[in-house]
């Protein structure tokens, strides 16, 4: 890696910073530290993993996948409620 190359950050690492940054994090999901910290740290360039994002939504809240299904459910039982 060049010494003047930027790494990017991934979008859950605005989520990561929402919810009180990775010390935060790494807490609520009972993680050892200062490992735990450092785990949740390297998220924010690689992601969340997609298993911690789904079993954890008492942290991370849905995911947005599992928001968009629900509201198209809740429109298809609108529709077949008429």
């Amino acid at each position: 890696m060049n010494a003047n190359s930027k790494v990017e950050l991934h979008p859950d690492a605005a989520l990561i910073d929402r919810l009180g940054g990775p010390t935060n994090v790494a807490r609520s999901l009972g993680y050892d530290l200062p490992r735990g910290v450092q785990r949740v740290q390297n998220w924010k360039y690689r992601g969340i993993p997609p298993y911690t994002r789904l079993a954890r939504q008492d942290v991370f809240g849905p995911a947005p996948g599992l928001v968009h299904r629900a509201a198209n459910d809740a429109e298809s039982e609108m529709g077949h409620a008429a």
